[in-house]
């Protein structure tokens, strides 16, 4: 073996192995886990409720207060709170109940 071929499976080597030691770093690390509860509001009354994730079946969900279905799922960014984009098409079947909803930026406008 010359010393070129010598140097370029040392390069090959270290590829490898610096490419496996990035994968096993990106595989490794704790994945960041999602919330157990999620965030509704009540497009009628703007009151905040939480649910676990594994008894959210049906969108709008039912108000435990009223019974009626007009809760729609929240996320909050730069501290504005939003209806999920997703589910906007279900906000507008909403639209006499609403009240605290802007239905053009899914805005939640806080409650009283």
């Amino acid at each position: 073996m010359d010393g070129a071929t010598g140097r370029n499976l040392k390069i090959g080597l270290a590829v490898v192995l610096f490419s496996g030691a990035i994968g096993y770093w990106l595989y490794s690390r704790p994945s960041s886990p999602l919330d157990a509860d999620i965030s509704f509001v009540c497009v009628q009354s703007g009151k905040t409720y939480y649910f676990d994730r594994t008894d959210v079946s049906e969108i709008p969900m039912r108000n435990p207060d009223t019974g009626e279905r007009t809760l729609m799922p929240t996320y909050e960014r730069d501290g504005i709170t939003y209806v999920s984009a997703r589910f906007a098409d279900r906000l507008k079947d909403l639209a006499e109940a609403n009240r605290y909803v802007d239905p053009a930026t899914r805005k939640v406008k806080d409650a009283p």
